[in-house]
């Protein structure tokens, strides 16, 4: 008897190694290329915060890993490109040398900060009416500052060479400073870009590209 409980023990532990490895095998390696900021935007890591966003939604989906940033960053300085924006023609060559599934290259297309109107108006109102105090309570219930952000994003198949998708992505959100409003912004737009990259599949329709295919130098 001892002996049966000891082979019913040892066979539900190889089924659950062999279903850990199915699961870990079943999952997709993206490699994500650091975009490139052409907002004209001056926030000093604009494209740096969107891409670390971009990174964790990913992770999020259960069903994608992501090659690590410090690989990643080797073989990009390996090749020449220090860990900044990379030229699209060659994102397929890096997501190989990666090991990637996919590589999905992007750029910031759009990002601003600016002050919330509905908070000036009610300064504005209340320092007309000599109720600065109330004013400056009420205020502190609505944020100062809303954000905006947009990038754009090609998912490219590194066996087949194919784009399997083509999105513009974009968030706004407020907050109470001008780095909270960005940062809330870059977290909406990942949010946003998740619900349409978690449905992602290998062989998906094709997506009209949001720019001149020239830009990208495909």
């Amino acid at each position: 008897m001892l002996k049966f409980m000891r082979k019913i023990i040892a066979a539900m532990c190889a089924l659950m190694i062999i279903f850990s490895l199915n699961c870990a095998a079943a999952k997709k390696l993206v490699a994500v290329m650091p975009l490139e900021n052409i907002s004209g935007y001056n926030e000093e890591k604009v494209a740096e915060i969107m891409t670390e966003q971009i990174i964790a939604a990913i992770h999020a989906t259960g069903n994608y890993t992501v090659v690590e940033r410090t690989q990643l960053g080797a073989i990009l300085r390996e090749q020449g490109f220090q860990n900044i924006a990379v030229d699209p023609s060659r994102a397929i060559e890096l997501g190989k040398l990666a090991g990637a599934d996919y590589t999905l290259v992007g750029k910031v297309t759009m990002a601003f900060v600016e002050e919330n109107p509905t908070a000036t108006t009610i300064q504005t109102i209340g320092a007309a009416l000599g109720l600065g105090g109330f004013t400056e309570t009420a205020g502190g219930f609505i944020p100062k500052f809303k954000g905006r952000i947009g990038f754009e994003y090609r998912l490219v198949d590194n066996t087949t060479g194919e784009i399997i998708n083509v999105k513009i992505v974009e968030g706004s959100k407020s907050g109470a400073s001008v780095a909270s409003a960005f940062h809330n912004s870059c977290k909406n737009a990942a949010e946003n870009f998740l619900k349409d990259f978690a449905g992602t599949q290998s062989t998906p329709p094709p997506a009209p590209a949001p720019s001149n295919d020239s830009d990208w130098g495909w």
